[in-house]
């Protein structure tokens, strides 16, 4: 199949990077598979499918395809009236809750097959919609994301991903996370903090830290091997991979009960998990989790465990299938 992605960007980001690795797999399995991005779009990811680079995202910009498979909200509009194929929507995350354009959720009411990435996202979609979403599980980097070795040194610290606030991001909760660490840096005013950001920006925080911006994979994969403590504060997500990476090199993890981190997060099992926007319970549980060593341990070995079932290559299999299904029944196959 010709399958058409349209994007805005691929900037640094777990939504494009979903994107960009569906886009490899959809390849592998033989599709003629190709983003539509805009000649200003910036693309941070090593892409190794066909960029079609057009001045906008209009109707007139998309080429004839078998699937044209869009995903943030504004990507949809163009893709139906442009009539160059059969439309798909992969929800990465329930825009409205963020997007105040009543658009983003008139977008939902097409009359086009949607894919979400959780069964918290599939039904926030059927609440709307009146119809439920086929689920695709997302993977996460394997072969990187792994445990440091038996003779590494002891873990320490916190880690955090911080995104600014000021560019959109408020609902990752970094306020939330500055007003945990208060009670959190009370009792353990030497903690080492470790703040990783996407983009450079300024990180305010009334405590000694460090900042690392951009980190590879592999630099990433470093952090959550040294972290003592990974935590994760957004009030909503369609599926939150950071927690799932920072379980798969074995760190304890403290998040928020955000929506779609509930396909593999388990409180008491494999994390801690609070309410979202609960400073106080999110700072009690970080130092539940940091005064109890074995606590930690036995939370870091179930994380591992959980990490091996999210594959990519169970994604690409899953996508696969669903879009040849799509095509068929749009051809009367």
């Amino acid at each position: 199949m010709k399958i058409t992605i349209p994007a805005f960007n691929l900037e640094l980001g777990g939504g494009t990077r979903t994107l960009v690795r569906v886009a490899e797999g959809l390849a592998a399995y033989g599709h003629d598979v190709a983003f539509l991005i805009p000649e200003r779009g910036g693309i941070q990811w090593k892409v190794t499918v066909p960029v079609i680079s057009v001045p906008w995202i209009v109707p007139d910009a998309f080429p004839k395809s078998d699937i044209i498979l869009t995903n943030f909200w504004s990507t949809v509009p163009p893709a139906w009236e442009s009539g160059a194929g059969q439309v798909v929507r992969f929800s990465l995350g329930y825009e409205p809750l963020w997007v105040k354009d009543p658009r983003a959720k008139e977008t939902y009411l097409l009359p086009i097959p949607t894919l979400a990435i959780s069964q918290w996202l599939a039904s926030r979609i059927e609440a709307v919609a009146g119809r439920r979403p086929q689920v695709i599980h997302l993977g996460i980097e394997q072969e990187t994301f792994v445990p440091p070795p038996p003779d590494a040194p002891p873990r320490s610290g916190i880690l955090y991903i911080w995104r600014d606030k000021t560019l959109g991001y408020g609902f990752k909760g970094t306020d939330d996370f500055v007003q945990a660490l208060g009670p959190v840096m009370q009792r353990y005013p030497r903690l080492p903090l470790t703040i990783v950001t996407p983009v450079a920006c300024r990180v305010h925080l009334p405590y000694p830290h460090r900042v690392v911006v951009a980190p590879t994979d592999a630099e990433l994969a470093e952090l959550y091997q040294q972290a003592a403590v990974f935590v994760s504060t957004s009030w909503f997500e369609g599926f939150s991979m950071p927690p799932l990476e920072a379980m798969s090199c074995g760190a304890a993890v403290v998040a928020t009960n955000c929506g779609g981190i509930g396909e593999y997060a388990r409180h008491q099992v494999n994390c801690l998990l609070v309410p979202p926007r609960t400073p106080m319970a999110l700072a009690q549980a970080i130092l539940t989790v940091l005064g109890d060593p074995a606590l930690r341990q036995r939370l870091g070995a179930a994380g591992v465990a959980t990490a091996r079932d999210w594959s990519w290559q169970r994604t690409w299999k899953e996508m696969h299938e669903a879009l040849t299904a799509i095509h068929e029944a749009s051809r009367g196959t």
